[in-house]
């Protein structure tokens, strides 16, 4: 924001504030004055937090909290350096597979890295610009933002299908044909057709919020995020049902030992398949309404920042199949 001054005072008591709603007061954390030849440029930054992204209404307070701008940033800081461990372990062990169905899981582990990847670089981006300067920006970020979180959500769904497809038709072994036209279809081709769709139809006027760089609430332009996660989200679930209703067909031999391993499968079921299926982001259906309760925000500002790390963690170091990167063998030098 730009103010002329017309008297010589200007540069002795000019100074940006704004007004810190969780303090009740006016602050200038995040605010820079700069006064120049009686012009005083206001320019102020503030980390949004993670959980405007499924917020139909962020109120003042919520989005001036500085405890949740502090989980924000240090949460996604975390998860970016977990999803390049994770993209790095991924790479090396798809040069070694051999066998087709974990070719297939590895890719769509590796995907979902790095869509999600994308997601956090150009949010945490996003939080550091003025958006009202910076337009042209603010506007990439917010397409580049939307395009690969639609993209993480729809590599979820490319892997519950694949998971429901191995439980279901145990005969039935994909093809890479298949694989890749079904990954093509749902991983790639839906994200775009849904970003650039939403691009057209909403910019310039309607496409971004006001208050940062993201969908605009008030049009319904993030309406194109929120439905397909939510319906995506729902379809996981019910993958996530058929896997334990698998886990719980009775067996030859019933007993006590057996029951309690069941139950440890169905808790290992429900820990690896929440992360990998994008369903902590359920915690902000609430918040999509005005009266969503605050410490919901907390409970979503902390899981999902950190959804790189669960996903490092459940699809990568606890993987039986990756926990243990096969090294070259060494054939011992024949001997003279």
């Amino acid at each position: 924001m730009t103010f002329t001054c017309g008297n010589g005072t200007c540069d002795w008591t000019a100074m940006c504030v704004f007004w810190d709603f969780h303090l009740d007061r006016w602050s200038t954390e995040g605010c820079h004055t700069i006064v120049t030849d009686g012009v005083t440029n206001c320019s102020c930054h503030h980390l949004t937090s993670f959980s405007i992204l499924m917020s139909g209404s962020l109120s003042e307070q919520i989005t001036n909290s500085t405890s949740l701008d502090y989980i924000t940033e240090i949460g996604l800081s975390i998860s970016i350096v977990s999803l390049l461990i994770c993209i790095s372990i991924q790479v090396i062990v798809l040069r070694r597979t051999h066998h087709r169905m974990a070719f297939h899981r590895h890719v769509i582990i590796l995907h979902m890295s790095m869509f999600l990847l994308v997601s956090h670089v150009s949010f945490l981006a996003s939080s550091f610009i003025d958006s009202k300067i910076q337009e042209t920006l603010c506007v990439a970020l917010t397409f580049c933002t939307h395009l690969s979180l639609l993209g993480f959500f729809a590599w979820t769904l490319v892997q519950g299908t694949f998971l429901v497809i191995r439980l279901l038709f145990v005969f039935h072994h994909v093809t890479i044909t298949e694989f890749t036209i079904l990954s093509v279809v749902l991983g790639y081709v839906g994200p775009v057709a849904g970003a650039v769709a939403t691009f057209l139809a909403y910019y310039p006027h309607y496409y971004r919020r006001n208050d940062g760089c993201w969908l605009d609430n008030t049009s319904g332009a993030s309406m194109a995020f929120t439905i397909p996660s939510i319906v995506i989200m729902s379809l996981n679930v019910l993958v996530l049902v058929v896997v334990i209703r698998t886990l719980l067909r009775p067996s030859i031999s019933e007993g006590k030992n057996e029951d309690e391993e069941v139950v440890k499968k169905v808790v290992k079921a429900v820990l690896f398949c929440t992360p990998q299926f994008g369903l902590t982001w359920a915690i902000g259906i609430p918040l999509l309404t005005s009266h969503g309760a605050e410490w919901l925000r907390y409970l979503f500002d902390l899981l999902n920042p950190l959804q790189g790390v669960f996903i490092l963690v459940f699809g990568c170091l606890l993987d039986d199949k990756v926990s243990i990167i096969p090294h070259p063998v060494v054939r011992p030098s024949p001997i003279d």
